[in-house]
């Protein structure tokens, strides 16, 4: 029993180092050897050997990759539960039209996009998420300080109608707030986890709105250029999208059996591409530079536009996340100062009226 926990251990450990930005560096790495001519297999022997020797966490996973070629796996194959489908889909499909080192070098440049993307993201994200956490954490302080103190010092018919009012919403801070915050918590675990999973009609209509929007406009932002990458090594668009389908998640799975569908029935391919996964600016710009005698570059350059498109959406969120939460605390702490003052008169009224005897 302790030995599969502590194969748990390693496993989560191994797949928290393996983030976008190792998963760049690791097919840099493979791409060079494989241009030295060194297959996958006896390159990561050597990663393997520099892992274990500094106790590197990635050393789990290597472990892992070499048993799963060993037993006559692909390096795609290995890399299925590590890597993102789409990286995953890459990979293989250099793997067997003998572009390998290619695929390698193209997946590392779109990995590393993403890592720098999403960096930037977060770090955009992580002000307004530092000030709503202080925004609860003050409502809670008072709510276990002030509010206590000021309901014993005055009874509650002698309330002002505000001040009750303002404490009435203490008293339910100190009742549900921390059961609210689980809840909020539960909720933001379970969307992230949905949200490459869960498929469907339902998923369809509320993939436009937010915050559905912002994975469905990245991941077709990243769609656009991989199938592009892949268009532009010689593959057809009807095996790039079966590569792609191959290790896609639930969600992208279903908008790729629709492109596949949609191009059996005969249609062009930009028709077939709109299946509900591009935002309605990426499809009508794909519509219109179909023509183009080069389309996987103007795909490619679509995509890349996308990006940029998402981050500047993500600046304005992140922008009105820290205005609307200044806004809150300055209300807040208005409304706290108007309650107190007015709980203070009253006090001092009731304290007059008792020195007076009335």
């Amino acid at each position: 029993m302790l030995r599969g926990l502590e194969g748990r251990y390693r496993r989560v450990m191994a797949k928290l180092a393996f983030g976008a930005s190792k998963r760049a560096d690791m097919y840099e790495d493979l791409a060079a050897f494989q241009e030295a001519g060194i297959p996958p297999f006896d390159a990561l022997k050597s990663v393997n050997d520099v892992h274990r020797k500094r106790r590197n966490p990635l050393a789990y996973m290597t472990d892992e990759w070499i048993r799963v070629m060993e037993g006559g796996g692909t390096l795609a194959d290995a890399m299925v539960p590590w890597a993102d489908s789409a990286e995953v889909a890459m990979i293989a499909s250099g793997d067997r039209s003998g572009e390998l080192q290619e695929a390698l070098v193209e997946v590392s440049k779109l990995t590393r996009a993403r890592h720098e993307m999403m960096a930037e993201a977060a770090q955009k994200l992580t002000m307004p998420m530092v000030m709503i956490a202080a925004l609860f954490g003050l409502v809670y302080y008072i709510a276990i300080t002030i509010v206590p103190t000021a309901q014993d010092l005055l009874p509650e018919e002698h309330m002002p109608a505000f001040a009750g009012g303002y404490f009435a919403f203490g008293a339910w801070v100190l009742s549900y707030g921390p059961v609210v915050v689980v809840a909020l918590v539960g909720a933001m675990i379970a969307l992230l986890v949905s949200l490459p999973i869960w498929a469907g009609p339902k998923r369809d209509r509320v993939d436009r709105w937010f915050p559905w929007t912002l994975y469905r406009s990245l991941q077709s932002a990243f769609f656009m250029i991989t199938l592009s990458a892949m268009i532009r090594s010689g593959m057809p668009t009807a095996k790039a999208l079966t590569e792609l389908r191959e290790y896609a998640r639930p969600w992208m799975r279903r908008h790729l059996d629709r492109m596949l569908n949609s191009l059996r029935q005969g249609r062009r391919e930009t028709e077939a591409l709109d299946s509900g996964l591009l935002m309605d600016a990426m499809s009508d710009r794909l519509y219109i530079y179909s023509r183009l005698p080069d389309f996987s570059v103007v795909m490619q350059a679509i995509g890349i536009d996308a990006m940029k498109g998402l981050k500047k959406t993500i600046n304005r969120f992140a922008t009105l996340t820290s205005i609307s939460v200044m806004l809150l605390l300055a209300v807040f702490i208005l409304v706290t100062v108007f309650a107190l003052g007015e709980t203070s008169f009253a006090i001092s009224e009731a304290v007059e009226q008792q020195s007076s005897g009335i």
